[in-house]
């Protein structure tokens, strides 16, 4: 388990009692969001690629719910970074209801995400919540953090888009490793690298060749 004081720095001071935030979350009605990108608590720069895939894979999670509106990661990246606007001018810029803040922390076999929820145009925190799991089940950690924001905001999901986010399956730690540094360099313009990291990717787990597909995919219609 990652230990107590590293889980420490990644959690926020939230002022809200639960009955306080209960009742602010049925006030306002959020039906857009955007995931802001995922700060890196690792210690180690080396694993931004990691966290900005974490960033993409929850986006992605997300924008699959049909009841949502989720803003593109082309638009969200202006914010990487500690020193982003307030939240209510993030909300203005994006024209959304709700923003999702978070942190990623990967030591060893073990990944935490902590993500919050936030009612953007109130600058009011709405929910706050860490997973942690092994690498191999990372998209289960990533599934069951989208299904419980849905839940929060009270998206209806469809028997499909909850069947999506109840199955995912174990995954080639390395496989989603070289993926996940394929979707990294493709987005900052490295063709080749990117290729390179896919081929790796694919060598490794077969099953992994439709989300490449999809990095793709997104990259020609300029949501990198």
């Amino acid at each position: 388990m990652i230990s107590a004081g590293v889980y420490g720095v990644a959690q926020w001071k939230l002022s809200r009692s639960p009955v306080t935030e209960q009742l602010a979350a049925q006030a306002r009605v959020i039906r857009s969001i955007a995931v802001l990108p995922l700060d890196n608590f690792s210690g180690d720069p080396n694993q931004q690629y990691f966290v900005d895939g974490m960033t993409d894979e929850l986006t992605t999670d997300l924008a699959s719910i049909s009841a949502l509106r989720v803003i593109s990661r082309s638009s969200v990246m202006q914010y990487q970074g500690p020193h982003r606007p307030p939240a209510p001018e993030i909300a203005r810029v994006l024209n959304v209801d709700g923003l999702v803040e978070g942190s990623v922390i990967r030591i060893g076999d073990r990944v935490r995400i902590t993500a919050q929820l936030i009612d953007a145009p109130a600058d009011r925190h709405l929910w706050a919540r860490s997973y942690e799991r092994t690498s191999r089940d990372v998209l289960a950690l990533q599934d069951e953090l989208a299904a419980a924001i849905a839940h929060e905001i009270n998206v209806r999901l469809t028997p499909q888009e909850q069947a999506h986010l109840n199955n995912a399956r174990p995954i080639n730690p390395q496989a989603h490793e070289a993926y996940l540094k394929g979707r990294y360099f493709l987005s900052h313009f490295d063709t080749k690298s990117a290729l390179a990291q896919f081929e790796r990717a694919t060598q490794l787990d077969s099953q992994i060749c439709c989300s490449i597909y999809g990095a793709l995919g997104r990259l020609r219609l300029g949501q990198r």
